[in-house]
Formats: structure tokens, C-alpha cells, sequence
């Protein structure tokens, strides 16, 4: 009986310490949710908390205005146009194009003072600092390696440190950079492609993404589904991907190691493809902001529209083309040509339409996350 018994706690113990060591085993293999989760997805994280309160403080007007970003700079809108749509409530933030260093500096700090005193939320302002084109974006800044030259991590990382040390010193949040885009011979994008090879232009984009985000500045990844390969420049026309979309691979490759918190839509139509957009730009089309982007790619930060002034949408599309990206599931309305025009056909439509209503709201909520996660709620 003794010895029955001693069996019997030998065994327990032994269940106890086995129960012990799977639980453990468990605990350890335990991963933590990923940014873009965290920021998103997850609804009871901070970002979740603050954009809520946020949320529930705005009018509908000042909803939409959270998605519209206008322009500034030197091939922008006048620095006293820009404080009357912030005056007015129309607009969320500003992008900068081209501007002498200081003139960055000022006319940041302008706007910034105007939307303490009149906007209901932080403004957050954002640049196109690619390493290619930090001469022309910053004149009189520092010198940046191009992407094209760039033959290892270490490069990347230097060029990031230098110009996230700047532009957060300039008064910046969003910088729309990298380019995945493949190849260097298409005209619109030369040497701000990593190069020819998919695999390292993920590789160095996986690493500008994460340093860029460990300096506090929200990366953007571009020109989803790829320009790279395309034929002809959007900023001047439609441009086509016929057939297969060779660069959309680098796209699942970097979000499979990084979690780049935006990502912007060309200007780029789709043909002879089960993504075919039926002749319009790939930024006004639901086929691909909604079915790839969202549904196929599985992506959850925030959609950036390219600059919706630009010929491959503007041309044709006109004064319609910001709601027609609203519509498509854009987030973020790049550079309409009229701030106005354009918040008031989305309140129009959000009155029309119960379900599109529900999407810009999700839309401002991730807007809101993000502005969260910048520290600006």
C-alpha cells in the first residue's frame, strides 16, 4: 500500500511538473501583437483609447477633415490660403513640397500656430523626404546618398538618421518614403528605386521602414501596386501595369518583416488582370484600395492616396476624383485641388450613403490611431 502510494504522488508530481513545463513552453513561445495591430486593430490599446475620446469630441465636418491634407511649398498653396482652410476646419494637415530649409522651418511653425488656435485637433504634417529627392525637397539641407547607389543595410540606415534627425527637427510627422518600386529606367522614378531586384529592395525597405518608425516618424511605402515597371510618368497621364503585377511581391515581402503604419496608392491602371480597373487610376479604384490593398494583401494602416492634383487622376476625373478615392476606401486625401469641394461632396455622400458613412469613420479612426501613436493625442 506504502509503496502504492508513493507511486501515485510520484506520478502527480511528475503530471504537475509536465503541466508545468508545456504551460511554460507556451508562455515562451507567446508573441506580442505587431505595430501595426497595436495601432489599427487592437481596441483596447491607447492609440484605440485616445483616437476614441477624439472621435467623440468632433462634428462630422471636423471628421472629415482629419482625411485631407493640403499643400504647401514652393509648387503648393499660398501659406495664407493654407490658415484659412485650417481657420475653416477643412483640413487634418499639410504635406510641404519643395522649400529652402528654413522656409520649411517657418511656414511649419505658421501653420502649426494657427491649428492651436483654431483647429479641434493636433495638425500633423507630413513630406516627401526620399533619399533621392532630399536636394530638391530640402534645398540647403544635407547631402543623402540616392537609393540607387545604396549597396547595403548600413546605407539605408545612415540616410534615415540624417533625414528623420532633420525633418522631426523641422516640425514634421509623415514622411512618404520608401519607394518599392522596382528598376530605375521608368521616368517618375530613376534613382529613387533600390534597384532591379525584388528581393533587395524589400530587404532595404524592411529596414528604412523600421528605422524610420524607432525615430517616431510614420514610414509610407509606395507606389502600391508598383510604378517601377509601368510605362509612362502619372504625374503627367495614365500610366498601365498590362497583365501581371510584377512589383506586388515586394509589397507581401515587406509587410511580412515590417509594419510600415501608411501606404500609398498610385496613379497607376490595372489591365488584363483580375485587378483590372476598368480604366481608372489604381487610387480611385475599390477593386484595388479595398479588394487588394485591404482584402487580398491584408493590410490595416492607413491608405494614402498619391497627390490627387496629379494628370493620371485630375485630368480626366476632375473635381470628382478626392470622392471617387474616398469612395475606392482611401484614408487620407492627398492635395485636392479644392479642399472645400472636396469635404463637402464626402458630408454629401456620408448623408446619401449609411454604409459609406461607416467607412469614413473607420477612415478618421485610423487617422486618429495614428496621430496617437505621433504622440499628437
Amino acid at each position: 500500500m506504502k509503496h502504492l502510494l508513493l507511486f501515485s504522488a510520484l506520478v502527480f508530481f511528475a503530471s504537475c511538473n509536465t503541466q508545468d513545463a508545456s504551460k511554460s513552453a507556451i508562455e515562451e513561445v507567446v508573441v506580442p501583437p505587431r505595430l501595426l495591430e497595436q495601432v489599427y486593430v487592437s481596441d483596447t490599446s491607447i492609440y484605440a483609447r485616445k483616437a476614441a475620446a477624439a472621435f467623440e469630441m468632433l462634428s462630422d465636418s471636423q471628421r472629415v477633415a482629419q482625411m485631407i491634407m493640403t499643400t504647401g511649398g514652393r509648387l503648393g498653396k499660398e501659406q495664407e490660403e493654407i490658415a484659412a482652410l485650417i481657420r475653416e476646419g477643412v483640413v487634418g494637415g499639410s504635406i510641404y513640397l519643395a522649400n529652402e530649409l528654413e522656409d520649411h522651418r517657418s511656414q511649419v511653425a505658421e501653420s502649426k500656430a494657427v491649428g492651436e488656435q483654431f483647429a479641434p485637433l493636433p495638425l500633423w504634417f507630413a513630406i516627401d523626404a526620399e533619399p533621392s529627392l532630399m536636394y530638391r525637397r530640402i534645398v540647403g539641407g544635407p547631402a543623402v546618398m540616392p537609393a540607387a547607389d545604396m549597396r547595403n543595410d548600413g546605407d539605408v540606415e545612415v540616410a534615415v538618421k540624417t533625414i528623420d534627425s532633420l525633418i522631426s527637427d523641422l516640425g514634421y510627422h509623415w514622411n512618404y518614403a520608401p519607394v518599392l518600386d522596382l528598376g530605375t529606367e521608368n521616368a517618375a522614378i530613376k534613382n529613387r528605386s533600390f534597384g532591379f531586384d525584388a528581393a533587395t529592395v524589400a530587404k532595404r525597405s524592411i529596414t528604412y521602414v523600421n528605422e524610420t518608425q524607432a525615430d517616431g516618424v510614420l514610414a509610407c511605402i509606395k507606389h502600391f501596386p508598383g510604378h517601377g515597371l509601368v510605362e509612362g510618368d502619372s504625374h503627367k497621364g495614365s500610366v498601365f501595369i498590362d497583365g501581371e503585377m510584377k512589383e506586388y511581391g515586394v509589397y507581401e515581402q515587406v509587410l511580412a518583416e515590417a509594419d510600415p503604419l501608411s501606404l500609398m496608392v498610385g496613379h497607376i491602371t490595372i489591365k488584363n488582370n483580375e485587378y483590372d480597373t476598368k480604366g481608372l487610376p489604381a487610387s480611385l479604384s475599390r477593386r484595388v484600395t479595398h479588394d487588394l490593398v485591404r482584402e487580398k494583401l491584408g493590410y490595416e494602416g492607413i491608405v494614402v492616396t498619391d497627390a490627387i492634383n496629379m494628370m493620371a487622376a485630375a485630368s480626366k476625373y476632375g473635381e470628382q476624383a478626392p470622392l471617387m478615392a474616398s469612395k475606392a476606401g482611401a484614408d487620407v486625401i492627398l492635395m485636392p485641388v479644392d479642399e472645400r469641394l472636396t469635404m463637402r461632396m464626402i458630408l454629401d455622400e456620408m448623408a446619401k450613403d449609411p454604409a459609406y458613412k461607416t467607412q469614413v469613420y473607420r477612415s478618421v479612426d485610423r487617422v486618429l490611431r495614428a496621430k496617437a501613436w505621433l504622440g499628437l493625442l
